[in-house]
């Protein structure tokens, strides 16, 4: 047989006593009863048709593997990656379309992060559509930050909408509930919080008051209804309030800043409803009243 050819063991007779024991092609008794050529030639049969075929096969799989494997680490082996990185990033500049990606990229997908409000005026690296973050108003740990989007042709208050360094504005995005230090209110019982206080409920419907003492002006020279009884003029002055909002305290308190004047508000209500007022404290001015006490 040509297999028996190919293959020549040295120990056949060891072979042929393992093959009768162990493999199992035919039963045991049966094999003994087999002479010796017969057993040569099952063996021979079972290494031709089962065997050899493959380790062909998986000699050749083998060499096949081995010789892709030694292109690949020939070709890695040889590759510039940093000079095939450069040359594309390149041709993208040269056609415009790396300049596009990146604008794509900060316009939809970015968010910048800045400590307060005037760092983030300071900034001349955004671009219309874009969305930045603040940690705080003033700073970074005031409770007054907030998400702003990018735009151009509005009017700065200084309150929701600032002026940027590169003729651009940051304007505030509005959610639901917002707190008032969100927009420029301190709550330090000094800085005057009337106007930043008031913007926030023109503008959001439930209001939050952080911890703070937070200063109003209760009474306004500018606002003036008429006269009283006494033939002197009534000025106007406190906080608006809308219909269908709610103003929520975390240890908050309204307090008047001092003036000398007879009748003041710290909260005006006028024709509206659906007003929730919670956990806020109000403080007038009677131990501080500019004139002798009411």
């Amino acid at each position: 047989m040509s297999t028996l050819n190919v293959i020549k063991p040295k120990y056949v007779q060891n072979i042929i006593d393992k093959f009768c024991v162990t493999i199992g092609m035919l039963p045991t008794s049966y094999k003994s009863a087999m002479t010796y050529e017969e057993q040569i030639y099952a063996i021979g049969l079972y290494l031709e048709e089962t065997v050899y075929p493959a380790i062909n096969e998986n000699a050749k799989a083998l060499a096949e593997l081995q010789n892709l494997y030694l292109e690949l680490k020939n070709y890695f082996d040889n590759l510039n990656v940093q000079e095939e990185i450069n040359n594309k990033l390149d041709e993208m500049a040269e056609s415009g379309e790396l300049e596009e990606i990146i604008s794509n990229f900060l316009e939809l997908n970015s968010l910048i992060i800045f400590d307060s409000v005037q760092e983030m005026k300071e900034s001349d690296n955004l671009i219309v559509g874009s969305t930045v973050k603040t940690l705080g108003f003033y700073n970074s740990t005031d409770c007054g930050g907030a998400f702003y989007k990018i735009t151009e042709n509005v009017e700065p208050d200084e309150i929701t909408t600032f002026a940027l360094n590169n003729n651009l504005f940051a304007q505030i995005i509005l959610q639901h509930s917002m707190n008032v230090k969100q927009f420029g209110a301190k709550g330090d019982n000094i800085a005057d919080d009337t106007l930043f206080i008031q913007k926030c409920i023109d503008l959001v419907n439930n209001i939050e008051f952080p911890n703070g003492i937070y200063m109003i002006k209760a009474h306004d020279e500018n606002q003036l209804i008429g006269a009283s009884n006494h033939n002197s003029p009534l000025f106007l002055g406190g906080l608006i309030l809308r219909s269908n909002i709610a103003l929520n305290g975390t240890n908050a308190t309204l307090k008047v800043i001092p003036n000398n004047s007879q009748n003041y508000n710290i909260l005006r209500a006028y024709n509206v409803s659906n007003i929730v007022i919670s956990n806020i404290n109000f403080v007038g001015d009677t131990d501080s009243h500019l004139t002798e006490a009411r």
